[in-house]
């Protein structure tokens, strides 16, 4: 009988849920948008460290912010904002340029990639500023979870592979290149841009002492474990963007802190050549590479080789096709017909390694143009505070460096890219529901999802 009445009662409220949400009540809508806000500072969380995990949470976004409804109203303010409308024609050059595309199947695959660019509209129509800086610590302390798990699996703490239930949790298939769960290079970059922002903590005079050791203590592990992995992307852009973050905090008074700046990083490159093997023999076979490329310009039997590669075959098919390229997807397949059939370390590879190249040879200037405007419009934009625009230029610096000899095609770079934006531009204040949260069961709700979001993935 009690069985009957709580089950009873549970359908009632379940229905009463639902029908709240058809008549649209503006409690309702507040409620889902805490509920999504907490949702994306997990989001931040997982992003460093799994896909299943991110693309899990996204659909539960999705849900919730389709079941808010009022469309317009919430995104009619997102979609105003620059940044976000260079990101949705980011996205709209591809759908656009499929008119001229010969390889329709790899052209979905572009499109699939790009989607992501649609991140800051969702997003900005429901984060909060309350929940801004919450984000990007969420997204930071994903990230250190990761060097954790890189230093234990380094000193043998941990095991190179890891399973539990039969699901995989991580491979790390060299252990003089421990990065759990992206790929050295992507985790070298990922690692750099947390830096930074750790040094911009460091140096902000209104922060106490208590965060400046916590961020001193970060900076320190995270440069070791910096010069541990075989990311040599990461390398330089760990050096520019201590000096991005030189140059905003100082301005004009920036060249003493800038000499500084990089009399430490000569000083941490010497002590890492000299005592890390992987850091040694990474910067050897750069050194080994560009002496094989002056004496021979054509040998492009090495990765950063083939990088070069595809900009020398690559600008070939630009000149061809100059201001509006070869169409969404057909990038790939019109270099390649100028690589000789020889050269099987480059025909091998599956897309560009770079999204300038990507953007130039699928639509020409126009497409150039359109990828540099969002980090035009990043730079020029009014941001709420001198924080926000400090964070969101150190992010921008981080993804142009990556994109030089990285793409979207594993769609991590667009979806961080895209979440750390829209925690800097948020501009809305959570309404009265918010207030009475508290942080107890704040946490309860971040757990709670994240058990969630893992049950799932391990019953796939």
């Amino acid at each position: 009988m009690m069985k009957k009445i709580l089950t009873a009662s549970s359908k009632t409220k379940l229905s009463n849920f639902f029908s709240t949400i058809k008549e649209n009540s503006k409690e309702t809508q507040n409620t889902l948008t805490l509920y999504m806000n907490y949702l994306v500072v997990t989001y931040a969380f997982v992003l460093p460290i799994t896909w299943k995990g991110r693309s899990t949470i996204f659909l539960f976004i999705l849900f919730l912010f389709l079941a808010r409804r009022n469309f317009i109203y919430y995104l009619k303010d997102s979609f105003k904002n620059p940044i976000v409308q260079s990101f949705l024609l980011y996205l709209f050059i591809h759908f656009l340029w499929l008119f001229g595309t010969d390889n329709f199947t790899q052209a979905i695959k572009m499109i699939d990639y790009a989607q992501y660019a649609v991140i800051p509209l969702i997003f900005l129509s429901f984060v909060t500023k309350e929940f801004s800086y919450k984000i990007i610590a969420s997204f930071a302390a994903g990230v250190f979870l990761s060097e954790i798990i890189s230093y234990l699996v380094r000193f043998q703490v941990l095991p190179q592979k890891l399973d539990l239930f039969s699901k995989n949790l991580y491979t790390i298939l060299d252990i003089h290149d421990p990065t759990p769960f992206l790929y050295h290079s992507q985790y070298a970059i990922t690692l750099s841009v947390v830096i930074a922002l750790f040094i911009l903590k460091l140096l902000n005079k209104n922060n106490s002492l208590q965060i400046k050791i916590i961020s001193f203590i970060f900076i320190a592990t995270a440069t070791i474990n910096l010069s541990l992995i075989g990311g040599r992307s990461g390398y330089l852009s760990y050096i520019f963007l201590a000096i991005t973050v030189i140059i905003l905090k100082f301005k004009s008074k920036a060249l003493v802190p800038l000499i500084f700046t990089l009399l430490i990083i000569l000083t941490i490159s010497y002590t890492a050549y000299n005592n890390s093997p992987m850091f040694k023999s990474r910067i050897d076979y750069s050194i080994e590479t560009i002496n094989k490329l002056n004496h021979n310009i054509y040998d492009f039997n090495s990765s950063l080789g083939t990088r070069i590669a595809f900009w020398y075959y690559g600008l070939m098919v630009v000149e061809e096709n100059l201001l509006l390229g070869v169409g969404t997807g057909d990038q790939l397949d019109e270099v390649k017909t100028l690589v000789p059939s020889t050269d099987t370390y480059i025909t091998q590879h599956p897309h560009l390694h770079s999204v300038y190249l990507s953007q130039l040879v699928q639509f020409g200037i126009i497409g150039l143009l359109v990828y540099l405007n969002i980090f035009f419009q990043i730079f020029k934009y009014n941001y709420r505070d001198e924080n926000a625009k400090e964070i969101a230029i150190i992010i921008s610096v981080g993804i142009m460096i990556a994109t030089l000899t990285e793409t979207f095609y594993t769609k991590y770079y667009l979806a961080v890219f895209g979440t750390m934006l829209s925690a800097v531009l948020a501009t809305k204040t959570m309404s009265f529901t918010y207030q009475n949260t508290n942080i107890k069961k704040e946490l309860s709700a971040y757990f709670v999802i994240f058990i969630t979001t893992s049950l799932l993935i391990f019953i796939q």
